[in-house]
């Protein structure tokens, strides 16, 4: 709502492997800790396609760690992380 005189800024409410993007219109492609919820074939073949010339593909991703200092965090989520496969 803050946005909405931007008239630059544009919301799409989709997957990214379903979002509506136009093809070579995009200098970056960035996504910070959720690139691994893009399925597979999207993951190279969507960013190729919308991505300019010399585009970029940005991924961001974190890496949990058992730590002292998370008081007890790391266990209590790793068993869901193995779960889904991030383990």
């Amino acid at each position: 709502r803050k946005l909405d005189t931007n008239n630059r800024l544009k919301v799409i409410r989709s997957s990214f492997e379903d979002a509506p993007l136009p093809n070579m219109a995009y200098d970056a492609v960035v996504s910070a800790t959720a690139y691994h919820w893009v399925q597979p074939p999207a993951r190279l073949e969507k960013p190729a396609a919308i991505l300019k010339p010399h585009g970029k593909l940005a991924i961001i991703d974190t890496n949990q760690v058992a730590s002292p200092v998370d008081q007890g965090f790391f266990e209590r989520v790793h068993p869901i992380c193995k779960k889904y496969g991030r383990a």
